[in-house]
């Protein structure tokens, strides 16, 4: 079931919102450095955790596209 739903997910936009929410994070974590906006740092830093576990689920199931003749 996990595999059907991974081959129609693209890898490409979710490495683009890892990229955003990294550059988020950076930012947060300057934020967080000045005492400020701990509760962003915190919500960031999850929704990275779970896009780069997509990531990960995206890498480890998905079939290589195969050109069809």
């Amino acid at each position: 079931m996990l595999y059907l739903f991974i081959q129609h997910i693209c890898l490409r936009a979710y490495l683009l919102m890892l990229l955003g929410i990294g550059l988020m994070e950076a930012y947060a974590v300057s934020l967080a450095a000045d005492g400020n906006s701990l509760a962003f740092l915190v919500t960031n830093t999850m929704s990275l955790t779970v896009v780069s576990t997509v990531v990960l689920l995206i890498l480890r199931y998905h079939s290589p596209c195969v050109p069809k003749k």
